[in-house]
């Protein structure tokens, strides 16, 4: 019995493992191809979930990490195709989407061992934003609660999204 629920725990955190990246990841990620990225994120245990480009030319390629048939966190890439002398400032985004306050607050500590500095805070329809920069590199945080079921009862949802910005 002692040895069964030591295999429960251990596939548990193998699982919360894959599940996770760091914000060195997330950086990583954002200079990746796509055929790279798709290797990368599938090796962590994520799936595709969809593809998208808007009108404008931003093109959305997005992963789901599923446990127990449950989709529990998604990693989405952006690519900004806009003309050279564009007004944007972005070139790319990763985006995490999890449920994993651990995860949340382990990259929030990177952020502060990294140098990252704290610039705005936003308060947005129920979503509190934080952002830093460092370089070339902007990073956003945003939590959320989210209804979990029909008993109402709530969980706090996060996302931390990696840009590379032009200027």
């Amino acid at each position: 019995m002692k040895r069964f629920f030591l295999l429960i725990a251990l596939i548990i955190s193998i699982t919360s493992f894959s599940q996770s990246l760091s914000l060195n990841e997330l950086i990583k990620l954002n200079k990746l191809s796509e055929d790279d990225f798709d290797t990368y994120i599938s090796k962590k245990g994520y799936t595709f979930y969809s593809n998208e480009t808007d009108a404008e030319g931003k093109e959305k390629l997005a992963y789901v990490y599923k446990s127990h048939g449950t989709n529990v966190a998604y990693v989405t890439k952006f690519k900004y195709n806009y003309p050279s002398n564009n007004i944007y400032e972005k070139s790319s985004m990763v985006s995490f989407q999890t449920l994993s306050t651990d995860s949340y607050l382990k990259i929030k500590n990177e952020l502060k061992i990294n140098s990252f500095k704290y610039f705005n805070k936003a308060l947005s329809e129920g979503t509190s934003f934080l952002d830093y920069r460092k370089g070339k590199i902007e990073v956003s945080l945003a939590s959320s609660l989210q209804e979990k079921d029909q008993y109402y009862n709530q969980v706090t949802s996060y996302e931390i999204s990696v840009s590379l910005l032009n200027k």
